[in-house]
C-alpha cells in the first residue's frame, strides 16, 4: 500500500483520513435512515440497524483501496512511457558527444511530467550521495514498482563505464519497453 500511494503521490495520512471518513459514514447512514423510518411511524430493529452499518462501516473503510489499483497501473504505463522518451534522449545526447551524466541529466531536465520529476529527483539524489546514477534508478524502480527502470539499471551497470556498450544497452532497452509499450494496446 506504501508503494502505490508513493507511486501516487499520496500523503499515506490523507489516505487513512479518506477511510476512516468513508467507514464513519457507512456506520452513521442506516442510524439515520433507521431515525427517519422510524419517525416515519414504522419500526425498525435496532439490531438490523447496527448489522447494517457495521457491514456499510467495513465495506466504506475498504472503498478509497478499490480505485487505486487502476490509478497505480495507470501511474505506472506513464512512467514507462517517460521511461521510453528518457532513454531516447539519453542515447541522442549521447551521439552527440555527451557523457553518459551529461546524457541522463540532460534527458531528465528535457522532460516534463511526474515521471521526468521523479528521474531528476533520483538523479539529482546521486550526485548528492557520490552513488552511481544506475544504483539510485534502480532504487527508483524498487520504490515505484517499475520493473523495466530496475532492469535497465542492472543492464547498464553490468555494461560499466563503457560508453558504446552503455548506448547499446540503452538503446535495446528503449526499443524493449516500446514494443512492450505497443504490445499492451
Amino acid at each position: 500500500l506504501t508503494q502505490k500511494l508513493r507511486l501516487l503521490d499520496k500523503p499515506v495520512e490523507t489516505h487513512v483520513w479518506e477511510k476512516l471518513f468513508a467507514a464513519g459514514a457507512g456506520f452513521v447512514l442506516p442510524t439515520l435512515v433507521g431515525l427517519v423510518v422510524t419517525a416515519g411511524g414504522v419500526g425498525v430493529s435496532p439490531i438490523a440497524v447496527l448489522g447494517a452499518s457495521a457491514v456499510l462501516a467495513t465495506a466504506g473503510f475498504f472503498y478509497p483501496d478499490l480505485p487505486l489499483i487502476e490509478q497505480v497501473e495507470a501511474r505506472r504505463r506513464e512512467f514507462r512511457h517517460a521511461l521510453s522518451s528518457f532513454l531516447d534522449l539519453v542515447t541522442i545526447i549521447q551521439a552527440g558527444g555527451g557523457g553518459i551524466e551529461t546524457a541522463l541529466v540532460g534527458a531528465a531536465d528535457a522532460g516534463d511530467g511526474w515521471a521526468f520529476e521523479q528521474l531528476r529527483d533520483a538523479l539529482r539524489r546521486s550526485r548528492l550521495t557520490r552513488r552511481t546514477p544506475w544504483d539510485t534508478l534502480a532504487a527508483l524502480g524498487e520504490d515505484l514498482g517499475i520493473d523495466e527502470l530496475t532492469e535497465l539499471a542492472a543492464a547498464v551497470s553490468l555494461a560499466g563505464g563503457h560508453g558504446a556498450r552503455v548506448k547499446e544497452s540503452l538503446t535495446a532497452k528503449a526499443d524493449a519497453l516500446r514494443a512492450a509499450l505497443a504490445a499492451e494496446r
